[in-house]
């Protein structure tokens, strides 16, 4: 059985028991990504204490999770259409949980998973968290102020990096690939960046017996 197989059996137990601090048990939100159909990143923001250095080790365990999404939604092209995905991955103490909607847009959750014994939250809390995230994501690009195609997160002014694909800021949050636009109303990316804040705090924090 693998790794993955054996957290999912039984890490989910262990972290739905009475008494687990939050949603997510004792796992925390390492960063929160969005990939758009052709695997180029929309947003990507961590939320550990290695936020402000290299995401070097956080994207390429991103990178193993979108092959993972691949290979499922090839498996289930002729069976279920959930959106859901569950795990994908568990490397280098981050597990990775992940959506995929119909437009190919992927919402993916990194959790510090060697902090808690790589016991994983149940699926039922973790599709309710990306389902919210995902969500938040419709409602900002539904938005007629906001360009078809646009960046979803702003580099700092100044910064000439700030357009090119995986360059990070120093808050620690990743910029889209090159050529993407820069919207026109930025106020709108900084409103998103904040739900995803607020969602993620709130997954964090809400009593274990809520999920």
């Amino acid at each position: 059985m693998s790794a993955v197989a054996r957290a999912a059996e039984g890490g989910s137990a262990r972290m739905s028991g009475a008494g687990a601090p939050g949603r997510l048990g004792g796992a925390k939100t390492v960063a929160v990504a969005f990939v758009d159909g052709v695997n180029a990143p929309l947003f990507l923001k961590r939320f550990d204490d290695e936020a402000e250095k290299d995401s070097l080790d956080l994207l390429l365990v991103i990178h193993s999770a979108l092959d993972a999404i691949d290979e499922l939604r090839t498996n289930r092209r002729r069976g279920s259409r959930k959106s859901y995905l569950g795990l994908l991955n568990l490397v280098d103490g981050y597990a990775v949980f992940g959506h995929a909607s119909n437009s190919l847009v992927k919402t993916m959750v990194v959790l510090d998973a060697e902090a808690c014994g790589y016991a994983v939250p149940d699926d039922a809390v973790m599709e309710a968290y990306l389902s919210s995230l995902y969500n938040a994501y419709v409602d900002t690009v539904s938005n007629p102020f906001l360009e078809l195609g646009s960046a979803l997160q702003l580099g700092n002014e100044g910064d000439e990096k700030g357009a090119a694909m995986n360059e990070e800021s120093p808050e620690g949050v990743l910029i889209g690939p090159p050529g993407r636009k820069t919207a026109r109303h930025p106020e709108l990316l900084q409103g998103f960046e904040e739900l995803v804040e607020s969602l993620v705090h709130d997954v964090q924090t809400a009593p274990s017996n809520t999920a």
